[in-house]
């Protein structure tokens, strides 16, 4: 098991133990199944084996379990979301310091919606990677250039205006998503601060669009669902999740009205692919932790 491989590299003795795992996280959809099963696993064999991990450096080992044993390039926020989420609220994270702000996500004036499209989300097989790669590219071209640059956190839009031509399209494009994603990341807190969730609901419109556009990461059948979402009365925002090319969207809905959408965008779907997709209704929760069942 490639958790209990990287925590004894690392230098925990573990035990072994007999153990039966079921969940409801769905395979394949772009939902963090595979970070969710990466940090029960690590929590269980901390616990059977009477040990104790700082709960950022289990999230750095549950990252670079998908990082080195499968192969998966990804960032920290799955593994880091399952540890520290919190309930009703959102969760900003501090990717270069790894420290963290709950963010408050009133259920009482907005519900999750998520909508499965049915098209499996293979990270490893697609191009996550290969945009990985395009923005490191973009940075170190940048960093070239100007002193004091490291990071996408020290490119700014004037950066890319001033940098394009060495940049061509493809990478410019790639930099120009991630550096409005920070921005809209940094805005929807302070949306969600004052209590705007209309504005937070433009802001993950935004977001698809990028994703989209600029990243080309999604496809046919998730912008589809986007925009059966957003036809629907009650929909503030609705965009794809995680690493693209399939997998699932999420949608801000006001909570009088997402049953209705539910079933709106579940029978446009239907006509419009062939598919009856999957639905969920979720509510922000705690993360994940050990429960003795007597």
């Amino acid at each position: 098991m490639k958790r209990a491989f990287v925590m004894q590299q690392a230098g925990y003795e573990l035990n072994g133990f007999n153990g039966v795992v079921a969940g409801d996280v769905p395979i394949g959809s772009g939902l963090s199944s595979s970070a969710a099963f990466e940090v029960a696993s690590a929590l269980a064999f901390s616990a059977v084996s009477g040990i104790k991990i700082d709960p950022v450096e289990m999230a750095r080992l549950c990252q670079k379990a998908e990082n080195e044993f499968v192969g998966m390039k990804c960032g920290i926020m799955d593994q880091y979301v399952s540890i520290f989420a919190q309930e009703d609220c959102a969760l900003l994270i501090d990717c270069l310091t790894l420290e963290h702000k709950a963010v408050a996500l009133p259920h009482e004036r907005a519900s999750v919606l998520v909508c499965d499209t049915g098209v499996k989300h293979e990270l490893v097989a697609t191009e996550y990677n290969a945009r990985r790669a395009e923005c490191e590219k973009a940075v170190a071209l940048i960093a070239s250039k100007e002193t004091g640059v490291k990071t996408f956190r020290d490119i700014t839009l004037k950066h890319l205006e001033k940098y394009a031509a060495i940049l061509g399209d493809t990478l410019l494009r790639r930099a120009r998503h991630v550096v409005t994603e920070n921005q809209r990341v940094m805005d929807s807190v302070a949306a969600l601060g004052r209590g705007d969730i209309e504005h937070f609901g433009k802001l993950i419109n935004a977001s698809h669009e990028s994703l989209r556009d600029d990243f080309e990461v999604s496809c046919a059948e998730l912008d589809t669902m986007v925009e059966l979402a957003r036809k629907e009365k009650g929909t503030l925002g609705a965009r794809m999740v995680g690493g693209g090319f399939g997998g699932c969207t999420v949608n801000l809905v006001e909570p009088d009205e997402v049953e209705r959408v539910r079933s709106a965008v579940a029978a446009g779907y239907k006509r419009a692919t062939g598919k009856d997709p999957a639905t969920y209704v979720f509510r922000a929760a705690q993360g994940a932790r050990i429960e003795e069942i007597p």
